[in-house]
């Protein structure tokens, strides 16, 4: 799956610090995606959101979702394991 994942986000520096973090792991997409737009409504432009999913396809779904909203996915990681654990980090932005 890594394949169509863009190569400059799976390898973006970390951000250092998180607004809040959101504990996916074991809901099935929609439910992620779902939860970080709730989320990313209340949050301050600015602030980065931390999500961290084990649907594989959380992943392709955030990238779909997140090109007609203002947010910016700053970075992605995939953590081996049994499930792997996907990560992504997103910047809040102001509505359009």
């Amino acid at each position: 799956m890594t394949d169509a994942l863009p190569d400059d986000l799976l390898n973006a520096p970390i951000p250092e610090s998180v607004a809040s973090a959101l504990d996916e792991r074991g809901l099935l997409c929609p439910l992620p995606i779902v939860h970080l737009s709730t989320a990313l409504r209340r949050a301050t432009p600015g602030e980065i959101l931390l999500v961290e999913a084990t649907d594989e396809g959380f992943f392709p779904d955030l990238l779909r979702w997140i090109r007609v909203r203002p947010h910016r996915v700053v970075a992605l990681r995939i953590e081996p394991g049994e499930p792997e654990l996907y990560r992504a980090w997103v910047e809040a932005q102001p509505p359009v």
